[in-house]
């Protein structure tokens, strides 16, 4: 009867622990507040900083500066200015996941090493303390299936 109640309660624990640890995945990040984020808009649409300023509120991030370049660029990039470990790129990073699109090939060799249907923006570094920057995100063209497929 003991070994029964302690198997149970084993298994309790364990289901406790993935429950608890898959919450803290979902949750919101608790550092969120402090990031200093800039936005430099290359996108080429004018609302894109508006709209993304939007998007990046409802997970309570706060953008402390924008910036309009007439450069365009076809991908999101996020740039880190503080960790040399890009801690707060990754971050940012997770928020700005977007589904790829579903091309014919299923069986295409990105699609097999990387196994995954999502696309990351990729984090360049650029340590610069002067700036009084976190993080960077320069928008490309593809920001809009970035808040349209959002991960969250």
């Amino acid at each position: 009867m003991k070994k029964i109640i302690l198997a149970i309660l084993v298994i309790i624990v364990v289901i406790l622990f993935f429950v608890r640890k898959n919450f803290k995945k979902d949750s919101l990040p608790n550092n969120s507040e402090n990031l200093s984020i800039a936005l430099i808009n290359g996108s080429g649409d004018r609302l894109a900083s508006v709209l993304f300023a939007k998007y990046l509120q409802k997970y309570n991030f706060s953008v402390s500066y924008v910036i309009e370049i007439n450069d365009t660029f076809e991908k999101t990039v996020v740039v880190e200015h503080i960790d040399k470990n890009l801690r707060n790129g990754k971050l940012i990073q997770k928020y700005l996941c977007y589904k790829k699109p579903k091309k014919n090939q299923f069986w295409r060799i990105d699609r097999l090493i990387l196994g995954g249907s999502k696309f990351y923006p990729s984090i360049e570094l650029f340590l610069d303390s002067t700036l009084n920057l976190s993080v960077s995100i320069i928008l490309g063209r593809d920001y809009f299936e970035i808040i349209k497929n959002g991960t969250n």
